[in-house]
């Protein structure tokens, strides 16, 4: 298990949740701006249906010179490491935290599309930081966000995120259902 390097009292979250899902309260969905923005937001996951990413829509990100942010899992960063570092080495990307495992975030297990969520206020702790300390050690850069595998929180794993100084942020508006949608490889 992950030291906890905030020193946040642990015990404290031990709690029912009564919110589930993508919209919880204290999850960021929209920029807090009077401008008429859009922010693009872009997961890149690894695991079972694979780590690859999408070379012509980062190309195209790139020849359109268009910013984007992109929320990075360590399954990805571990079979992605050279394309990481060069995601994160372009001014274009903000570089955020979509966990370690890809996990719902949750502190009693429930699960989102099939996949088990963290099950304790520690294993949320340890979701978090294993990819945020990986990511530091990397770019030498503190992370700000967190969205969750499956974008799924309870609001007390929202409230370990705001206790440790990161946004829990998904998105207004889903440009893809997902990898659950895609063919099995």
């Amino acid at each position: 298990m992950l030291n906890d390097p905030y020193k946040i009292d642990l015990p404290s979250y031990k709690k029912e949740p009564t919110e589930w899902g993508e919209f919880v309260t204290g999850v960021n969905t929209k920029l807090k701006t009077a401008k008429k923005v859009l922010a693009l937001t872009f997961d890149a996951c690894g695991g079972p249906f694979g780590s690859n990413y999408d070379y012509e829509l980062i190309e195209f990100l790139n020849n359109e010179e268009i910013p984007s942010t992109l929320f990075v899992n360590a399954r990805w960063i571990d079979e992605n490491k050279d394309t990481f570092l060069e995601l994160a080495n372009n001014p274009l990307f903000q570089i955020e935290n979509h966990g370690t495992e890809h996990k719902p975030l949750s502190i009693n297990g429930r699960s989102a599309w099939g996949i088990q969520g963290s099950h304790s206020p520690e294993a949320v702790l340890n979701e978090i930081m294993i990819n945020q300390e990986l990511i530091f050690q990397l770019t030498d850069r503190y992370l700000t966000m967190f969205r969750s595998g499956t974008a799924y929180f309870d609001e007390v794993s929202v409230e370990i995120l705001t206790d440790i100084n990161l946004k829990a942020v998904n998105y207004s508006l889903l440009g893809m259902p997902g990898v659950h949608f895609l063919p099995n490889k």
